[in-house]
């Protein structure tokens, strides 16, 4: 497996497991709603799930220094 093909198959993971939290959190805050309970608790875990979903933008950020 080449070097190319690792680094697809460790983004199409994270992407995987990063969407998998995002719909369990989300899927919290609708029950609650659906229930008529407090949102506070999990709107702070969906925030918290979206916190953490790390998007690699180095490759625009790169670009941009080179052209200044």
């Amino acid at each position: 497996m080449d070097y190319q093909e690792q680094f697809y198959r460790h983004l199409i993971k994270n992407l995987a497991l990063d969407l998998h939290a995002l719909a369990v959190a989300a899927s919290h805050v609708y029950r609650a709603w659906e229930r008529g309970e407090s949102l506070d608790e999990p709107m702070d875990a969906l925030r918290e799930v979206l916190a953490d979903i790390d998007v690699d933008d180095d490759c625009d950020d790169e670009e941009e220094a080179e052209g200044e």
